[in-house]
């Protein structure tokens, strides 16, 4: 995540969004908070058939969100995954998804 990437994403929740995921980079990236506004930087791949070229690209996650229901909050979670050798997403564990 750069200082750009931060700038942009706090430009658009003060300017009204609510929740920004993001991806592209190839690498998980963080989870952050504005003004209680979820930030997801990067999700990493969900299904990249050059993933195992390098070990930080065989890394996603998915994301859950929940609008909630009356006065319910919203929920979020991220639920992680590992690319296989085929480039295929498989549920995996925290400690599975960390770049390295």
């Amino acid at each position: 995540m750069t200082d750009r990437q931060r700038e942009i994403a706090r430009w658009l929740v003060d300017h009204g969004v609510d929740l920004i995921a993001g991806s592209h980079p190839h690498c998980l990236q963080p989870l952050d908070f504005y003004h209680g506004r979820a930030i997801v930087y990067s999700l990493g791949n969900l299904v990249f058939d050059g993933a195992p070229a390098l070990a930080s690209w065989n890394h996603g996650q998915l994301l859950e969100v929940g609008l909630g229901q009356g006065n319910s909050s919203p929920t979020l979670r991220l639920v992680p995954v590992l690319l296989d050798r085929a480039g295929w997403p498989q549920l995996a564990t925290p400690a599975e998804t960390a770049c390295r």
